[in-house]
């Protein structure tokens, strides 16, 4: 079942001699018990397409239907669909665990009947219950990623946005992740925006190839080396390590070292600020969804 379909969507930021690019003619489908990676260096458009889909930053051109719903036309209908773990990962310092997921579903417009069975569902899924009474602030940064998951799938979504999920993570934490995404795969699409093309690698079924806004690439691992072999003339297994980085390489110019350097840079330079109130995008798309008065 198709879940998701992005159509011709263009982004641009400006007008006339200033505009600038965010992206340009994406097309992709992604359907429920897939996931799907959104790859390319910082820059490369991924949070610009993410931002499409949720409906954040609507395109300047094209649509996106998600469960047959258009974010131009039915953005309410549609955003009931989604779940998005931002990169930055908003949360309500002050709020213990519980409080700040009981907010979210709340702002959702879940009845007091359910909201307990979801809360529920949500916690042991993403093992949140040695913190369940814990205020946010007081938690390591794999735990607030659990609760930034759960807020995310907390009201089973058939579409989850993932921007950046291992940014931070330790090895361990890491693995605990990859787990968790897969499990969510069985009932949902998952977008997995990252640069990490290792991750990507090891448990996506599809991908998104991007490079200054634009798609160059995409489909199984198989469909790409197939494509490395009919245009190149390269024959690369399609369980290799290397087939990702192989493909960014020969159909946009960017080398194994680049990837890993931009990785690198970001992580160093990444600086996390955890306020008191949710960013715009997430406030704005809690807020959207709660219209609905779902009970």
């Amino acid at each position: 079942m198709i879940i998701l379909e992005v159509q011709d969507i263009c982004k641009y930021y400006g007008t006339g001699k200033k505009q600038q690019t965010g992206c340009e003619h994406i097309s992709f489908t992604a359907e429920a018990g897939g996931i799907y990676s959104l790859l390319g260096l910082n820059g490369a458009g991924k949070s610009t397409v993410l931002n499409s889909i949720s409906g954040y930053r609507l395109p300047s051109s094209g649509d996106v239907s998600i469960c047959g719903y258009s974010i131009l036309n039915e953005p309410i209908e549609a955003k009931r669909n989604i779940g998005i773990l931002y990169e930055q990962n908003p949360l309500y310092d002050s709020m213990t665990v519980r409080e700040f997921l009981l907010f979210t579903l709340q702002m959702r417009g879940f009845g007091n009947s359910i909201q307990q069975d979801l809360l529920d569902e949500a916690v042991e899924f993403t093992d949140l219950q040695e913190v369940y009474a814990k205020r946010i602030k007081e938690l390591s940064k794999g735990y607030r990623q659990r609760v930034g998951l759960a807020q995310a799938i907390i009201h089973h979504p058939r579409l989850v946005l993932l921007d950046e999920p291992a940014s931070g993570l330790d090895p361990f934490q890491l693995k605990d992740f990859e787990k968790k995404i897969l499990a969510l795969s069985t009932y949902a699409a998952v977008i997995l925006c990252t640069h990490q093309l290792e991750l990507a690698g090891r448990i996506c079924s599809q991908h998104i190839l991007l490079h200054k806004g634009r798609q160059i690439a995409g489909g199984t691992r198989a469909e790409l080396a197939e494509r490395l072999y009919e245009d190149f003339g390269i024959e690369e297994d399609a369980a290799s390590d290397t087939l990702l980085f192989k493909t960014f390489e020969q159909y946009a110019g960017v080398t194994t070292r680049e990837f890993r350097e931009s990785a690198a840079s970001e992580a160093a330079g990444r600086k996390r600020s955890y306020s008191e109130t949710p960013s715009s995008a997430a406030g704005a798309e809690q807020s959207e969804a709660g219209k609905r008065g779902r009970r």
